[in-house]
């Protein structure tokens, strides 16, 4: 066997496994959004949340994480932030505290109205 027909050869096996490392590598990962067909997904990505809260509301370095909210927010006071962050962080030294932690400011979506501001809140508050 010639060399260049060695080297085609030998090329092609090296090809071949490396495809083979990617192909299994992948498997099992979606790249499907679970959230994406839950009411207020839209909204949450609509308003640019995830530029701060991150993609799946994972938390970044500039503002929190927004699962588990259901510990800490019914819905009414989750609506009731998110329409007037900074007159609900005043009233909540727990969150006034939270806030030196990260240096963007949260938006007021009063603008939004109830209706809207509702699912939003629906949505972050089924994120686990």
């Amino acid at each position: 066997m010639s060399t260049s027909i060695r080297s085609y050869a030998r090329s092609l096996l090296i090809s071949g496994v490396l495809t083979s490392i990617v192909v299994v590598s992948g498997c099992g990962r979606s790249t499907e959004d679970p959230t994406a067909g839950l009411p207020g997904r839209a909204e949450y990505s609509g308003l640019n949340c995830p530029l701060c809260h991150g993609e799946y509301a994972e938390g970044t370095e500039r503002a929190p994480k927004l699962r588990e909210l259901g510990r800490n927010f019914s819905r009414e006071q989750l609506v009731e932030y998110l329409s007037d962050p900074d007159a609900y962080i005043a009233r909540d030294s727990r969150l006034t505290a939270q806030q030196t932690s990260y240096p963007a400011g949260m938006p007021a979506f009063r603008h939004l109205g109830t209706e809207r501001l509702g699912l939003l809140a629906d949505y972050l508050l089924t994120l686990k």
